[in-house]
């Protein structure tokens, strides 16, 4: 609770990914600590991480596999390999979590127990951020500038909504409605933009047009009770969540 995880991608193909922790009471960083602790290096492009049942699970894209560490110790436990290009992963239920991939035209669902690929669910192109909202998952799909609807009883894909070029990132409000961070197209002139997604008719509801003077938008995340959205796009910009 007085620390902060910071994931450092590393340089590609340089296979130097590492973890820092800042310390918010102290205001301090150790850096390298997977390194220190577990005597090995984490491998290449440290792409996320998520904490799930006690254990931080690190997605390293290039090294195709996910580490799985103690959120206490630090300590490497397991790691689930196989994948093709990993990139965000996100708890479904108490056994099972679901993991997007660059290369591979498939979201790969994993069994949280056995740390295994237990299934897989077959897309199209390159599949980026999920959030999960009443037993459906929302899935950003930048190849066809896409969101995916999957019923996760079923593991099944029951929708596509179109929305602005290169959807990248996803979030939820605290009105219960979808945040996609679009980083538009330059080669179609077409700018970035956050659209809003309405999860009960399944359909966007509202767009904002992004300036694209300060380059591609990136990481968008909600503050704590979901009234401000923030996200990067030279600086850190803010912006609550009346539209």
């Amino acid at each position: 609770s007085n620390s902060l995880i910071i994931c450092n991608e590393g340089g590609f193909q340089n296979g130097n990914a590492s973890i820092s922790l800042y310390s918010k009471e102290d205001k301090t960083v150790t850096n390298n600590l997977y390194q220190s602790i577990n005597q090995s290096n984490i491998g290449d492009v440290l792409q996320s991480i998520a904490h799930i049942n006690h254990e931080i699970y690190l997605v390293v894209n290039n090294s195709q596999k996910i580490i799985v560490i103690d959120d206490e110790t630090f300590e490497y436990k397991t790691e689930i390999n196989d994948f093709t290009s990993p990139r965000n992963i996100t708890l479904i239920n108490s056994n099972q979590a679901y993991v997007t991939d660059l290369y591979a035209n498939k979201i790969y669902v994993i069994n949280i127990n056995t740390k295994s690929i237990s299934n897989e669910i077959k897309v199209n192109g390159w599949c980026e951020e999920m959030i999960l909202h009443n037993g459906k998952l929302y899935v950003a799909n930048r190849t066809n500038n896409l969101v995916y609807i999957i019923n996760t009883s079923t593991n099944v894909i029951i929708d596509s909504i179109p929305t602005i070029d290169n959807p990248s990132d996803i979030d939820i409000d605290n009105n219960n409605k979808i945040w996609i961070l679009s980083k538009g197209s330059v080669s179609n002139n077409i700018n970035p933009a956050i659209s809003i997604l309405d999860p009960i008719m399944d359909s966007i509801i509202y767009i904002e047009t992004l300036n694209n003077l300060n380059g591609s938008p990136s990481n968008l995340l909600m503050n704590s009770d979901k009234s401000f959205a923030y996200f990067i796009q030279g600086d850190i910009m803010k912006t609550n969540t009346n539209y």
